[in-house]
C-alpha cells in the first residue's frame, strides 16, 4: 500500500513517534490537528483574518460560553468554525512538524473544518428548518451548520485554503465536516430552509413549495406513528423500497435531500477548485465523508462526491466516524421514538431501524445503553460500510478507508485489515496510540 496516513493531535506528533509509526505501518503522511483552534495550527495574515464573515466571534459572550461547554472546550480554544478565524495562532509547532516529517520522508497534510459548525455562534449565518427554527439545544452537540449556501463563507474559507497551500506547501488539504448534521440530530433533516436555499433551488429547478409541503407531511407522519406500526415492521422482511411505500412514495421528499447533496457538492466542489486554481496539483483536497448507512441522509452523495475531491477520505470521532456517526443516530432515534409512540420497547425500535439501514445482518445490540457504550462490533461495522463505499466508488479516485484498530482485540484487528485489502485500497487512514503489537497485525493484515 502507498499511502499510510496517521490523524491525532499535533502534540503527540514527536519525532520519535513519527519513526516508530513509519517503520510499524509505513506511514507515508501525518495528519495534525491543534485542538486549541481546530485546525492543524496555521496562522493567517491579520487581512485575511479580518475578512472573515466570523471575524467578530469573541463578541458573542454567551454563545461562545454555550458551545466551549456543549463540546468541553479549553477556555484558550477557539469554537469550532469553517476555515480559520482570529486571533493569529502561533504556527511555530506547526513548522516544527513539517521540517521533522521532511527529514522523515512523511508528508504533513493540513487538516481544518468546513461549514457543519459554527452557526450556533451566528445563528443568522445557521441551518434553519422548515419552520424557521435553528438547530434546539439537545441537539448541539451533533454540530449547527453555517447555511452550506452561504457564497460568502464559502468563498472566504476557499481563500483560507489557498493560503495554507501556498504557505505551508502541504502535501494534502484533509478537510473536515462538509455537511449537513448526523441524523443523530434528528432536527437537521428539516434544513437548510433559509432565503439562500429558496433561491438556489428555484434556479435548480426544484419546486421548492413541493419540497417543503413533503417535509411538513414527513412531521405529520412522524407524530402518527403507533406501536402496532414498529410491531409489524420488526416481524417483517422489510426493504427500503417499503419503507418508501409508508412515505407515499413522495419524489418531493427525495428531491430534498437529493438537492442537499447537489448543494453540498457544489460548495465542496468550489472548494477543491479553489486550491487547484492556487497551487495545480501539489495539493490534493480530501473531504470526510459519512459511512455509506447514512451519507445521502447527510447531504453527501457519495458517488456524486466522488466528483468533487481528489481522494476520499473518512470521517473520524462520533460525529462523522465510521462506527460512531450511524450508531449514535440509531441510539438517539430509538430514545427519541421509544418516548413518543406509546408502548415502543427499544428492542422493537432497533430491529426496525437496523433493518431500515441494513444493520440486521450484524449482532448488535438491542439496548441504547449498549449501543452508546459501544458494545457491538466495531470491526464488522466499519467493514460493512468499507464494502459498501467500495461499491458505490468508481475507483477514479483513490479511496482511504478508516483503519480504527483501538479497542479492537487482535483478530479484529486483523479482520479490518483483511477488509481493506481485499477492496484494493491504495492505503488507509488511522489514528489512536498504536501498540507495537497492533502494529504487527496491521502491517500482516494489509
Amino acid at each position: 500500500m502507498a499511502i499510510v496516513a496517521w490523524f491525532g493531535p499535533i502534540d503527540a506528533m514527536k519525532p520519535e513517534t513519527i519513526r516508530r509509526l513509519r517503520d510499524g505501518i509505513g506511514l507515508t503522511a501525518l495528519i495534525p490537528d491543534d485542538y486549541t483552534p481546530h485546525h492543524s495550527g496555521f496562522r493567517l495574515p491579520e487581512d485575511l483574518l479580518e475578512s472573515s464573515p466570523l471575524a467578530r466571534w469573541q463578541e458573542q459572550h454567551s454563545a461562545v460560553a454555550r458551545h466551549r461547554k456543549t463540546y468541553g472546550l479549553a477556555p484558550n480554544a477557539s469554537p469550532v468554525f469553517p476555515g480559520i478565524v482570529g486571533p493569529p495562532y502561533d504556527d511555530s509547532k506547526l513548522l516544527r512538524l513539517i521540517d521533522e516529517a521532511g527529514k522523515q520522508e512523511v508528508e504533513v497534510w493540513a487538516h481544518l473544518g468546513l461549514w457543519g459548525y459554527g452557526g450556533d455562534i451566528f445563528p443568522d449565518l445557521a441551518l434553519h428548518d422548515d419552520q424557521g427554527n435553528v438547530t434546539p439545544d439537545e441537539y448541539l452537540y451533533w454540530g449547527v451548520p453555517i447555511c452550506p449556501n452561504n457564497v460568502e463563507v464559502r468563498d472566504w474559507t476557499g481563500r483560507c485554503l489557498q493560503y495554507i497551500a501556498r504557505h505551508y506547501g502541504v502535501k494534502a488539504m484533509d478537510v473536515d465536516h462538509g455537511h449537513y448534521p448526523p441524523l443523530a440530530s434528528i432536527t437537521g433533516i428539516f434544513g437548510c430552509c433559509c432565503h439562500r436555499c429558496e433561491a438556489r433551488a428555484r434556479a435548480l429547478g426544484y419546486s421548492w413549495e413541493a419540497m417543503m409541503a413533503s417535509l411538513s407531511a414527513l412531521r405529520q407522519r412522524l407524530s402518527r406513528l403507533t406501536l402496532s406500526q414498529f410491531q409489524r415492521a420488526a416481524s417483517l422482511s422489510y426493504g427500503f423500497p417499503d419503507f418508501l411505500g409508508h412515505l407515499g412514495y413522495d419524489t418531493h421528499l427525495l428531491d430534498w435531500f437529493k438537492f442537499r447533496c447537489q448543494v453540498a457538492n457544489e460548495h465542496m466542489e468550489a472548494l477543491t477548485q479553489a486550491v487547484h486554481q492556487a497551487v495545480g496539483d501539489a495539493c490534493p483536497v480530501d473531504s470526510h465523508m459519512f459511512p455509506p448507512a447514512i451519507a445521502f441522509l447527510c447531504g453527501q452523495d457519495l458517488p456524486q462526491w466522488e466528483k468533487t475531491v481528489d481522494r476520499l477520505t473518512p470521517g473520524w470521532g462520533p460525529v462523522v466516524g465510521w462506527d460512531l456517526s450511524q450508531t449514535n443516530s440509531f441510539a438517539v432515534w430509538a430514545r427519541k421514538l421509544c418516548r413518543r409512540v406509546a408502548g415502543l420497547d427499544e428492542r422493537t425500535a432497533l430491529t426496525v431501524i437496523y433493518r431500515f439501514f441494513g444493520y440486521d445482518q450484524l449482532p448488535m445490540p438491542y439496548t441504547v445503553a449498549d449501543l452508546e457504550a459501544e458494545r457491538f462490533p466495531v470491526a464488522q461495522v466499519m467493514a460493512l460500510e468499507i464494502k459498501k463505499a467500495a461499491l458505490l466508488f468508481s475507483g477514479k479516485k483513490p479511496f482511504l478507508p478508516p483503519y480504527r484498530p483501538w479497542k479492537l482485540t487482535l483478530p479484529d484487528t486483523t479482520y479490518l485489515g483483511e477488509t481493506i485489502k481485499s477492496i484494493g485500497a491504495p492505503g488507509f487512514i488511522t489514528g489512536g496510540d498504536l501498540s507495537d503489537e497492533t502494529m504487527r497485525a496491521m502491517r500482516v493484515a494489509v
